[in-house]
């Protein structure tokens, strides 16, 4: 009987290569996983709180005041109402 040993997967672009990374690392699962029970927990950011945090720590203190929040494509997607944004910070 044979089986499977090795999956061979090709990126596509950087993105994708990113993407496949970032799937495969347990430091960032466990960094999601952690912003997820936060979330749960309540300690979640609104879209609004988490860019304003955004605009504050970036230089100047300034930043787009725009609506949106980046989408796995790297795209702008319109702002989702209520959305929660986890509340952990890198290892």
């Amino acid at each position: 009987m044979n089986s499977t040993v090795a999956v061979l997967l090709t990126p596509y672009d950087d993105d994708d290569l990113e993407r496949l990374m970032l799937a495969r690392s347990p430091r960032f699962q466990a960094l999601l996983n952690r912003s997820r029970e936060s979330i749960q927990e309540g300690k979640g950011l609104s879209e609004k709180d988490f860019w304003e945090a955004v605009r504050r720590k970036s230089p100047g203190g300034k930043g787009s005041t725009r609506e949106t929040s980046p989408n796995p494509e790297g795209l702008d997607r319109p702002a989702i109402e209520g959305e929660r944004l986890g509340a952990v910070e890198a290892p």
